[in-house]
C-alpha cells in the first residue's frame, strides 16, 4: 500500500472516530429507550436495502437467537479487527445490558454479516486479560477512545492496568469467529 493510500485510510478512520465520538457524547449513560433504539436500527435498514457494502468497513450485523423466543434478532455493531484476521471483536455497551449480549449468554451461535459477506459462527466473551489487549489495541487506533470509554465506564481510562480493568468491566469484549 502506498503512503498516499495509507494516509487516506488513516484520514477516513480518524473521520469515523471523530463522528463516533460526537455521537456517543450525546448518548445517555443508561440503556436506550424506545426512541433511541429506533435510531440505532437505522444502519440495519441500510443493510437490508443493500447498503452493507458501504457500512461493512466499520459495522457488522450480528444475528443472535432470542433468549426467550428463539427467534433471530439483529444488531448493527461497530467492529474491530486489530490483526486483520478472520475474527471480529465487538464491545457491549451499558455493561453488557444489551439484548444481543444477553442473548449470547443463552446461545453462542451467531450469524455475522460484514459488507456483503455472511458467515455462521460462534461468539465468545473474552476473559479480562485478552479483552484488555484488544481494548489496548483499540485505544491505539482511536485517538478519542480514552475520553469516550472514561465517560461510559465512569472512571478515568488512561492506559493504566486499573483503568483497563474498569473499561473491560464496563465494556464486555466478544470475539466472533467463523464456525469450524
Amino acid at each position: 500500500m502506498s503512503r498516499l493510500a495509507r494516509a487516506w485510510a488513516r484520514t477516513r478512520d480518524l473521520s469515523f472516530f471523530a463522528t463516533e465520538a460526537l455521537f456517543l457524547s450525546l448518548l445517555p449513560r443508561h440503556p436506550p429507550g424506545p426512541v433511541l433504539r429506533r435510531v440505532f436500527r437505522i444502519p440495519l435498514l441500510l443493510y437490508r436495502i443493500g447498503g452493507g457494502r458501504w457500512l461493512g468497513r466499520r459495522f457488522l450485523v450480528l444475528t443472535t437467537r432470542g433468549r426467550r423466543t428463539g427467534r433471530p434478532h439483529r444488531a448493527v455493531l461497530d467492529h474491530f479487527r486489530p490483526d486483520g484476521g478472520s475474527s471480529y471483536f465487538v464491545m457491549a455497551g451499558w455493561g453488557g445490558a444489551t439484548d444481543w449480549c444477553r442473548n449470547l449468554g443463552v446461545d453462542d451461535r451467531v450469524t455475522v454479516t460484514v459488507g456483503t459477506r455472511s458467515f455462521a459462527g460462534r461468539a465468545r466473551r473474552l476473559s479480562p486479560e485478552p479483552a484488555g489487549r484488544v481494548l489496548a489495541s483499540y485505544r491505539r487506533h482511536n485517538p478519542f477512545a480514552d475520553r469516550l470509554l472514561s465517560r461510559w465506564a465512569g472512571v478515568q481510562i488512561d492506559g493504566s492496568e486499573e483503568g483497563i480493568r474498569a473499561a473491560v468491566e464496563a465494556f464486555p469484549v466478544f470475539v466472533l469467529e467463523p464456525a469450524a
